[in-house]
């Protein structure tokens, strides 16, 4: 799933759990003179209205939230959620390794590499995936001819 089918993959759940933004408009008046001197005031009253989020709303949310994951790790600061994971930067050691291509002996500086933690909720995703892949491994597969 990219950026665009998760957006609207989450524009789709919001609209489905009624999920909307607030509009207020404050109330405005309006003067309407007719050039002799006479003059008439109208109130249009203020409104809350609600409104469904749009598919460009929903990127902009998670293109904002990637940002500030972004800004986070940059300053080193953790990202924890809980029940989805952890998303924080660790030390990776300096070593040795061999060059892929040349076999040459190359030295790799110790550097931070970002790591994700899975939380308990994103575990059991896994775990219900391959419970529901092992089920239909064992289903019989029923012809006519049987």
């Amino acid at each position: 799933m990219n950026r665009t089918e998760l957006a609207r993959a989450v524009a789709s759940r919001m609209r489905n759990n009624d999920i909307k933004k607030s509009i207020k408009m404050p109330s405005q008046k309006f003067i309407i003179s007719d050039g002799n001197g006479n003059e008439k005031e109208f109130v249009v009253r203020s409104s809350n209205q609600d409104i469904l989020y749009t598919v460009e709303d929903v990127e902009t949310m998670i293109d904002t939230c990637i940002n500030v994951i972004e800004d986070a790790l940059k300053s080193g600061m953790n990202i924890s959620v809980s029940g989805f994971g952890i998303l924080e930067l660790k030390l990776r050691k300096e070593r040795n390794t061999f060059h892929p291509i040349t076999g040459e002996a190359v030295k790799i500086e110790e550097h931070f590499v970002p790591k994700f933690t899975p939380g308990v909720n994103l575990r059991m995703c896994a775990k219900i995936f391959e419970l529901s892949k092992k089920e239909q491994e064992m289903t019989p597969i029923i012809t006519e001819g049987d």
